[in-house]
């Protein structure tokens, strides 16, 4: 039992070790027998006989043992769990003994290290390495040598057939109007989200309302998206509506809200 640490008949602490607790677990019953019990009205902790005399205590987490109503499933996990730490541990125990550990022997930190390096690399098993001779390792690189140049020349075939003829001057992204007359009529899915200024922060902007519309070009999607802004022709939050080419190209079309209030 350690020490009570004490000053002058003042009593500031006592080291809760096991035997401590045992002696706090059997004052509190004394002090419940002796008290509580003798108080008016009958007490939830103690047991009492017809009689009313005192027999013993109510156990709080109740008479059933864990044994009782733990499930199949969990007493087999357990097991597993038991029979994989003792596998383990016999492991260990047979490595240290082919490396010529001795239990018995007080050995230094020096030695203890040597010994659980070589508990580590006998218990997890490292990949072999492949080891090339010469002429193997010329046949590799001559390989990746012909993959690159017939990489090299299907590129070129490509950039051929499809020639890219640069614009002069600044080259911009092409515009809604300048895609909706290129394309040709095609009836696919949309998808929209409708964007409102943040309370916080005037700069910031979050997608308040989501969903999809069939649509055959972008520019009766961009009517389509006019119609939906008319609903928030009143919200000053509202900022604009973004429209996802879902079934096309995946292209992401902006509309402020200025552009479609006016369409």
């Amino acid at each position: 039992m350690k020490k009570i640490l004490a000053k002058k008949n003042k009593r500031t602490g006592i080291k809760n070790h096991r035997s401590n607790k045992n002696k706090f677990r059997r004052s509190y019953k004394a002090y419940q027998i002796m008290t509580v019990s003798k108080k008016p009205g009958p007490s939830g902790v103690i047991k009492y006989d017809e009689n009313g005399k005192v027999i013993g205590f109510v156990k709080w987490a109740g008479n059933k043992k864990q044994s009782e109503y733990t499930t199949k499933v969990a007493k087999d996990a357990m097991n597993e769990n038991k029979s994989i730490k003792q596998s383990k541990k016999e492991l260990i125990k047979n490595i240290l003994m082919k490396a010529g550990y001795d239990p018995t022997i007080r050995y230094t930190r020096k030695e203890k290290k040597h010994f659980t390096r070589i508990v580590k690399n006998n218990m997890f098993t490292k990949p072999k390495a492949i080891t090339l001779t010469t002429e193997q390792i010329k046949e590799k690189i001559k390989a990746d040598k012909l993959a690159r140049k017939s990489m090299q020349a299907k590129f070129d075939e490509s950039v051929r057939s499809n020639p890219l003829t640069p614009k002069k001057g600044k080259q911009t992204a092409p515009s809604a109007a300048e895609l909706s007359i290129k394309e040709k009529p095609n009836k696919r899915n949309f998808q929209y989200a409708i964007q409102r200024r943040c309370s916080d922060n005037d700069m910031k902007v979050y997608d308040f309302a989501t969903g999809n519309f069939e649509a055959s070009t972008r520019d009766e999607a961009k009517s389509k998206a006019a119609k939906l802004a008319k609903k928030y022709e009143k919200d000053t939050s509202f900022t604009g509506v973004t429209v996802k080419d879902i079934e096309g190209d995946n292209s992401i079309t902006y509309y402020s809200r200025n552009k479609l209030l006016a369409a």
